[in-house]
């Protein structure tokens, strides 16, 4: 709380009973004697002196004041404070005050003068001064400020600025180390969050003793939030057709033997008729109600005069058109309702938090916190802003429940549910980017932020990026942006590194036959070369060109650790950080691991893929391609064993099933417990090959189209250092024919690694490709065509070339021993762990 001090000059805070206040001194003095002739022979019981009651005794009316207003008090004589009349208005204390300020800060206020007699509570302009507090006031309002932060506000009332508050009650003369028996809330804490009623049938047993002024529990709403039932619509409907309800139900799973799917019902609110339709299609309701409509009016003579739209999409697209003919428009209700009262009782504050009933299990919250937005249009509910990460919506409910005694002022009020991880949005919040200018300036990191802006103009004005031009005729000037970034650093090493650069908005390019260059540059490179001395040599052209920083041996790249051991000969590459990532973003940190990516019993096809378009938009809310983006970025870089996996939940993309999200769930859990793993490579395991590869298919493995998969995995110094895993382009009408397609592509791959590998110095002329099946083996030697392979197209017999020239050896290799398995199937733990001890693919 903030605390302002008033302790000197005698224009005092003066605090009181307002109600209790404003009499004359006559009246006083005339109360006093009455009290005295009426109750000359008693005692009061608190003072104990004659003359009056306690009732009417002032040194009980002066200790409930203190107890009321004051949080701490202390009697002294603090002298008096004349008023107007010449009347003489004793100081019998101070103490300190708490205030509820307009924008719902309380606030301490100090030396507070107590003075009984005061009708009117006052604040001294000249000690708030005094305090290093300034004042201005326009328009009927005073605003007091220190520094730049508004500390009160005041409204003209009466020729007097009235503050805009109000007043915390405190606890002086009363406060124990014990806590009150008479503390509602403490009981309702004590006794598990108990409701109203119990607390009562405790009370009137005589177990406890509250006074059952409950205050808003989060925590009872979180815990035991549920629906509310619809109340009763009222429809002051005179005659038939003054009010039509409709609605149109499906698709039904189920469809009918005549090929119906959809129901179309419409009820007359004043005689409660009901017509129902079965249709085929949803584009049928239009003609439906249309010859419906023409059907009544002739039967009765009467027209619509207003249709309620029980689904939107339905009527905005179908029925609206026909319905503007009728002139069958939302005003025509609120005329012929204005002679009515109008009902307040639904308003609630705006922005305010909001509690939503969800339904997600037994051992979770209840509720969602949102913030109130407004009322629905045409139905029963609120519109209420999700700002929870697992939402992220506006949500039409009505089962809600309100606190309007807050208001959301910005995302920083905003409290997330208590079952949330906390560790996590620590977290979030610190490594949080901003997305645009403001948000920049206005996070707690703005300083870092502002350094890393001047450092991006200052580089943009030292490489010239630009020059200033005038601005020609029927010209435009593309705006730009700034984007920012948190770099992670090396742990021991260096802190994160924060980045700004501004940018140029390509998309608002007009299409008028103009273009647009953008030359792009980075910031960080890394450098291989055979030796040093190439090395050196590249970047000392660079930084004849360019303004560079040498950072040394490479320790981070693209999200890659990079470790070495040169005394052992050792090198490993791992992506762990990115994984935490990965399962923060995803909220699946405390998930149970699985010891590999995909489950044996989960049988993947298009049959799981949503049919019907409420199937497909609950799938549409989840982050189904982001999960499968964020995973195949580890994969490419150092996680092969991922492949199989991906290239299996990447096929229903463009329409996911509840099936296929339980897949990457399970490739995510099995990240959670191999975060650690990645390529380690070691001069002692390499092979006397060089590079090494391996290849191997999956005959028929598509439930869909029945193609095989082809997969292929090279390694070098006993790491994988290339792999691949895709179905084939073609069906394969064999074993034999699809393993011989998976050998054409390992093979390909070969050429090109070969070429790698010599440019890095690593003379390799015959490559080794190591195959399971004999047929497939034989077939890449053999360059006869006969009728067992002429239906195989010409491109795979590209293999045979190779091998004949001797640039490439297809050769045998036992399937227990063969690591591209893991790329082509589901395997037991076992066999997969030792298909990844294969290629080096173990905890770094």
């Amino acid at each position: 709380d903030d605390d302002v001090e008033l302790e000197s000059g005698e224009e005092l805070v003066a605090r009181g009973r307002s109600s209790d206040r404003g009499e004359s001194s006559n009246k006083i003095k005339k109360h006093r004697s009455q009290s005295r002739g009426k109750y000359s022979n008693k005692s009061c019981k608190y003072c104990k002196k004659l003359g009056h009651i306690a009732s009417d005794c002032y040194k009980l009316k002066n200790k409930l004041e203190r107890e009321e207003l004051f949080t701490t008090y202390e009697s002294f004589n603090g002298g008096n404070v004349y008023t107007g009349n010449h009347y003489i208005c004793p100081v019998i204390g101070k103490g300190n005050i708490q205030v509820k300020m307009h924008d719902g800060v309380v606030r301490t206020i100090t030396g507070v003068r107590h003075v009984p007699d005061l009708k009117r509570n006052m604040i001294s302009l000249t000690n708030l001064e005094a305090n290093g507090c300034k004042y201005s006031g326009e328009g009927g309002v005073m605003k007091i400020f220190k520094g730049a932060l508004v500390l009160m506000k005041a409204v003209q009332s009466g020729g007097l600025y009235v503050l805009q508050s109000t007043v915390v009650y405190g606890t002086a003369g009363v406060a124990t180390s014990k806590a009150s028996l008479d503390d509602s809330k403490l009981w309702h804490y004590r006794l598990g969050h108990m409701g109203e009623k119990g607390m009562k049938n405790l009370a009137k047993k005589g177990l406890i003793k509250v006074s059952f002024n409950l205050e808003f529990c989060e925590h009872c709403v979180f815990g035991k939030h549920k629906k509310v039932s619809f109340s009763h619509g009222i429809h002051r409907t005179r005659d038939a057709l003054d009010y039509i309800h409709s609605d149109l139900w499906g698709p039904s799973h189920v469809t009918s033997r005549g090929g119906k799917r959809y129901m179309l019902t419409i009820i007359d609110d004043f005689s409660r008729k009901v017509w129902v339709f079965f249709l085929k299609h949803k584009d049928e309701v239009f003609l439906t109600f249309k010859e419906w409509n023409v059907l009544i009016e002739n039967q009765t003579g009467k027209k619509i005069k207003k249709l309620r739209k029980m689904v939107l999409s339905f009527v905005g697209k179908v029925l609206m058109p026909y319905a503007e003919s009728m002139a069958l428009h939302d005003t025509t209700h609120l005329l012929g309702h204005r002679s009515n009262s109008v009902d307040y009782s639904d308003l609630k504050v705006f922005r305010c938090p909001v509690y939503v009933h969800v339904n997600e299990g037994k051992l979770v919250s209840r509720a969602v916190k949102c913030i109130f937005l407004g009322y629905g249009s045409g139905v029963k509910g609120y519109h209420v802003w999700c700002p929870d990460p697992k939402y992220r919506k506006i949500i039409h409910s009505q089962d809600v429940t309100f606190n309007e005694d807050v208001i959301i002022n910005s995302r920083k009020d905003f409290v997330p549910p208590h079952n949330v991880d906390n560790n996590h949005i620590e977290d979030h919040i610190e490594n949080c980017e901003p997305t645009n200018y403001l948000e920049a300036i206005s996070s707690p990191e703005c300083d870092k932020w502002v350094v890393a802006m001047k450092e991006e103009v200052e580089s943009l004005h030292k490489n010239e990026t630009w020059e200033l031009v005038k601005l020609l005729k029927e010209k435009r000037v593309i705006s730009c942006k700034w984007l920012f970034k948190v770099k992670d650093g090396i742990p021991g090493v260096e802190s994160n590194r924060y980045k700004a650069r501004y940018v140029v908005r390509g998309f608002d390019q007009r299409e008028d036959g103009s273009f647009l260059y953008l030359v792009l540059y980075v910031d960080d490179m890394l450098i291989a070369a055979p030796n040093k001395d190439q090395i050196g040599e590249l970047k000392d052209q660079l930084s004849n060109e360019f303004d560079m920083k040498y950072l040394g041996a490479a320790k981070r790249i693209l999200g890659m650790k990079i470790r070495r051991n040169r005394k052992m000969g050792k090198r490993t590459l791992s992506q762990t950080d990115y994984i935490s990532k990965v399962l923060k973003k995803f909220n699946i940190i405390s998930c149970k691991p699985v010891p590999t990516p995909l489950a044996p019993h989960l049988k993947l096809s298009s049959h799981e893929c949503p049919k019907f378009e409420e199937d497909k938009e609950d799938m549409s809310r989840v982050p189904y391609s982001s999960a499968i983006g964020s995973l195949m970025y580890a994969m490419v870089y150092t996680r092969p064993d991922l492949a199989h996996a991906i290239s299996v939940v990447s096929r229903y993309m463009h329409n996911p099933g509840k099936m296929h999200w339980e897949a990457v769930k399970c490739i995510i859990r099995y990240l959670k417990g191999t975060s650690n793993i990645g390529l380690s490579f070691e001069k002692g395991r390499a092979s006397p090959n060089g590079v090494v590869g391996y290849v191997d298919s999956d005959y028929a493995g598509d439930l869909d189209a029945r193609k095989s998969l082809s997969s292929h995995i090279f390694s070098h110094c006993g790491s994988a250092i290339s792999w691949y895993s895709s179905l084939q382009a073609i069906t394969a009408l064999s074993t034999t024919k699809a393993e011989y397609i998976s050998s054409t592509e390992g093979v390909k791959e070969a050429i090109w690694l070969r070429g790698m590998v010599n440019e890095f110095g690593l003379p390799q002329e015959v490559l080794v490709v190591y195959c399971d099946n004999r047929s497939a083996m034989h077939l890449t030697k053999n360059n006869k065509f006969h009728s067992k392979t002429k239906h195989i197209e010409v491109r795979p017999h590209f293999v045979r070339d190779i091998v004949e020239k001797g640039e490439v050896i297809v050769d045998k290799i036992h399937t227990n021993d063969n690591p591209a398995d893991t790329l082509t199937k589901v395997l037991t733990p076992t066999k997969f762990k030792h298909c990844l001890d294969l290629v080096g693919i173990i905890g770094v």
